[in-house]
């Protein structure tokens, strides 16, 4: 499903971004051209461009967790072949490009912002954005061909977030968790039965983690706003049954979710069970957006 949505999203649009497979004597021959991606010559330009208007954003897309401005190799072990892969902005559904292009004229914002889970110091949770306002902390998690892969149902977590599920979490889900090693497998449905299969309850909750350790000893003078950017095909013109339901499918399980309740139990844990000093009471609102009306939600 993720090739049909791409083949929408790259209609009329320049594709076909080139790297190489490279062999183990250090030649190399180029790959099949990537289709959903820009050019190289267009990815180039969008870089030159990031670098001389919006430094700020070049840089800490460049020092990011994602890779989002680099070629990956991806080598066999049993050949010594090595596959070059595109970088991740190059991709037209990519949620980084579809981020950097709708905030970088925005005065503050940081993209790929990082904030300690308390769970790993290596993995830290990585939003797409962030920004301070006078009045607001700005949290921002964008979507926009991912939801229409495979899903997370059950997601796989380390075995050291079975307490958070088990006990917390399971206080607002119905929740199945099967331990395996040093790992566990987790399935979430809500009070009515819903699976949270296509949106991404995992990595919401550990950005909530990383939310509520950044409010560590601060006092409530600001309100906290989570912006949910997923990319509509409805607002972008798509008339695809199936790409339709499965983004109708997304916004069902994310209206289901109490994000409010989430925000506050996960705090509970981080007090109770971390004994980190955060306080009560925060004013913290979860909205879901789309291309055509997140920026309203900026301040």
């Amino acid at each position: 499903m993720q090739k049909n949505f791409d083949s929408y999203l790259t209609k009329d649009k320049e594709c076909g971004y080139i790297t190489y497979q490279i062999y183990s004597d250090g030649s190399k021959k180029e790959r099949t051209p990537y289709k959903s991606y820009m050019t190289n010559m267009l990815f180039e330009e969008l870089i030159l461009e990031m670098k001389n208007r919006f430094p700020n954003a070049y840089y800490q897309y460049f020092d990011g967790n994602g890779s989002e401005l680099k070629e990956k190799g991806r080598k066999n072990e049993k050949t010594g072949e090595v596959s070059m892969m595109p970088p991740k902005m190059a991709s037209y559904g990519s949620s980084s490009l579809m981020t950097y292009l709708k905030f970088r004229e925005i005065d503050g914002f940081i993209f790929e912002y990082k904030m300690d889970t308390t769970f790993s110091k290596r993995y830290p949770a990585c939003l797409d954005g962030f920004l301070e306002t006078e009045n607001s902390y700005i949290f921002i998690e964008s979507k926009c061909r991912e939801i229409y892969g495979e899903g997370n149902y059950p997601f796989k977590r380390s075995s050291s977030y079975f307490k958070l599920y088990n006990e917390y979490i399971s206080k607002i889900f119905k929740t199945d968790i099967l331990k395996k090693d040093k790992e566990i497998f987790v399935k979430l449905e809500n009070s009515d039965g819903l699976k949270i299969e296509y949106f991404d309850i995992s990595q919401m909750v550990c950005h909530i983690l990383g939310i509520c350790k950044f409010l560590e000893n601060k006092t409530k003078t600001k309100k906290i706003k989570f912006l949910y950017f997923l990319f509509s095909p409805r607002e972008h013109g798509i008339d695809d049954k199936e790409i339709l339901q499965r983004y109708d499918s997304t916004v069902k399980e994310i209206k289901s979710i109490d994000f409010k309740e989430l925000f506050s139990i996960i705090g509970d844990f981080l007090r109770k069970e971390k004994k980190i000093n955060i306080d009560t009471g925060w004013d913290f609102s979860f909205e879901l957006c789309h291309q055509n009306n997140v920026l309203g939600e900026i301040e």
